[in-house]
Order: structure tokens, then C-alpha cells, then sequence
């Protein structure tokens, strides 16, 4: 990939979520699911979120969302080859 943008606005590269915005919502709404890439601060970035089951006889539910970014900022208009 190749860019310069480096905000701090989340831009979705790969979407495969149910999610409404470019980010999950910081605190997981039921329903939401699935894995995101996304570049924010000139940094590529992975979101996924997914729930569980914590107790099978309630059928109780918790969410589980993570989101990790590289180390490397991308945003210096030259090539970067990413990989996932």
C-alpha cells in the first residue's frame, strides 16, 4: 500500500463485520461481530470483536473486542507491502 494520510481517523481497509462505523464502538453492543483492518494515525491496525457464551443454562453472553496496530507507520508515500 502507498499513503500519506497519518489522522487520527479511522479508514477501513478490509470490513468483514456487521459493525456501523469505521471502528467498533468502544464499548461492544450486542450484535456487533467480526474483523476489520484499518488505517488510523499512519498505522495499519486489526479489530475483531466475537461473543461467547460464559454460561450455557443462563445463555448469558460476553463480548470480546481487541484491537492491535503495527509499530511501523505507514503514511511516508512510498510502498509498503502488508500482509495479514
Amino acid at each position: 500500500m502507498k499513503t500519506n494520510t497519518n489522522d487520527s481517523n479511522a479508514r477501513n481497509l478490509y470490513d468483514k463485520s456487521n459493525k456501523s462505523n469505521a471502528e467498533f464502538s468502544t464499548s461492544p453492543i450486542s450484535g456487533e461481530s467480526g474483523l476489520a483492518i484499518l488505517l488510523k494515525n499512519g498505522k495499519i491496525g486489526i479489530q475483531y470483536i466475537f461473543g461467547r457464551v460464559d454460561n450455557i443454562v443462563s445463555g448469558g453472553r460476553r463480548y470480546i473486542r481487541r484491537t492491535n496496530f503495527s509499530n511501523t507507520n505507514v503514511a511516508d508515500d512510498q510502498w509498503h507491502h502488508v500482509t495479514i
